[in-house]
């Protein structure tokens, strides 16, 4: 889900045998919700020019108190920004079962509900606070990796 590699044994159970091992500890964190962004460049280096390019998801996971639990970096192939919507809102659902999502894409966050049964919403212009920036900034330091792996983040009192 990340864009790292998937463990390939298949002694595993399969939800760890499909999923990267640092995705896989997402699903030990709790939290209160998830915010999510997504960022597209094409491969011709222009963000708003359609076809195939590079695609980033930043995800952030914040607490009861609103304090930031977790950060995950991703990257992926995306064919346009939608799609980098859509797999942030993808990825965000996979990395932390159970929590709703909030994302800037209100078109994504209209449809999702039905497709993956997930509590996915639209976050307000003027309701986006710190965590949504961060993942932004996740989301285009995802987006610029050449071949880098998910990177997952947390703060030295929530270490698994």
């Amino acid at each position: 889900m990340c864009g790292a590699r998937f463990i390939r044994d298949h002694s595993l159970p399969t939800a760890a045998r499909n999923t990267c091992s640092g995705c896989l500890a997402g699903r030990e964190l709790v939290g209160a919700y998830l915010v999510v962004d997504g960022a597209f460049m094409s491969h011709d280096g222009e963000r708003n020019t359609p076809g195939p390019g590079r695609g980033g998801a930043g995800l952030v996971l914040v607490g009861d108190a609103g304090e930031i639990v977790a950060t995950l970096v991703c990257r992926f192939e995306a064919a346009h920004s939608a799609d980098a919507e859509h797999q942030a809102v993808v990825r965000g659902a996979r990395w932390v079962p159970h929590v709703p999502i909030y994302t800037d894409s209100q078109s994504h966050a209209e449809m999702r509900p039905g497709e993956l049964g997930r509590d996915v919403r639209y976050l307000e212009p003027h309701n986006r606070g710190e965590a949504h920036r961060i993942a932004h900034l996740l989301s285009v330091e995802g987006r610029n990796r050449p071949d880098a792996p998910a990177t997952l983040d947390q703060p030295a009192q929530d270490v698994l």
